[in-house]
């Protein structure tokens, strides 16, 4: 193993070891532990998808469709295990943006 890869897997096993990945991984425990919600995301994707092919298609009313799209969406983003989930994905992407910008900033400031 290189010192590249070697730097790799210490940052790898700080990352796992961080609050930040502590908490993302214990929301998305919760929300697999929740198959209404994983139900709910799945028939939001089927809609889309749904959706996108209607309006392909001309002289189409979407309007219908798109009220019941709303409807779900907005249960789905409101509800509790999801907003914190996505709450901690993005502490957790902060995170990593931050160790990325550190490591390009330290490699502009060398050139």
């Amino acid at each position: 193993m290189n010192k590249a890869d070697q730097l790799a897997k210490n940052l790898n096993h700080m990352i796992l070891q961080s609050n930040e990945y502590k908490s993302y991984a214990k929301s998305l425990k919760a929300i697999k532990e929740h198959p209404e919600i994983l139900e709910l995301e799945k028939e939001l994707k089927d809609l889309q998808k749904k959706l996108l092919h209607l309006r392909t298609q001309k002289e189409v009313d979407t309007k219908q469709e798109m009220a019941i799209y709303q409807q779900k969406r907005d249960l789905f983003e409101n509800h509790p295990l999801v907003v914190n989930y996505l709450s901690d994905k993005e502490d957790l992407e902060s995170l990593c943006r931050f160790i990325g910008e550190a490591i390009t900033g330290g490699i502009n400031e060398k050139c």
